[in-house]
């Protein structure tokens, strides 16, 4: 091998794994990263929170009446959702046929 042959061989190695190192990030960034997720991860687990004891307090607020009122409807909407989860083929499969 010539002199413009090893040449350019080294050249490439030195291009790929300089290229390695300048997308590469550092300890610190990724560091910061991490603590960012994890902040947010807090954030999104309290505001769930929130929801769910927002969503508790309005339900103790009412009356009897309403609650019993608001427990049907929350069942009616379960079981109407539990109906639309179903793949479609289940419905051209299933399909109940008309009496002749």
């Amino acid at each position: 091998m010539n002199f413009k042959a090893k040449f350019r061989i080294l050249l490439l190695l030195v291009s790929i794994v300089s290229s390695d190192f300048a997308y590469s990030q550092t300890r610190t960034v990724r560091l910061a990263e991490k603590k960012k997720q994890k902040i947010e991860q807090r954030q999104k687990k309290a505001y769930q929170k929130a929801r769910v004891k927002s969503a508790k307090d309005k339900f103790e607020m009412q009356t009897e009446q309403t609650k019993k009122r608001m427990k049907e409807s929350h069942k009616r909407a379960r079981q109407n959702n539990a109906l639309n989860n179903k793949p479609f083929w289940h419905k051209l499969t299933n399909r109940k046929r008309k009496p002749k």
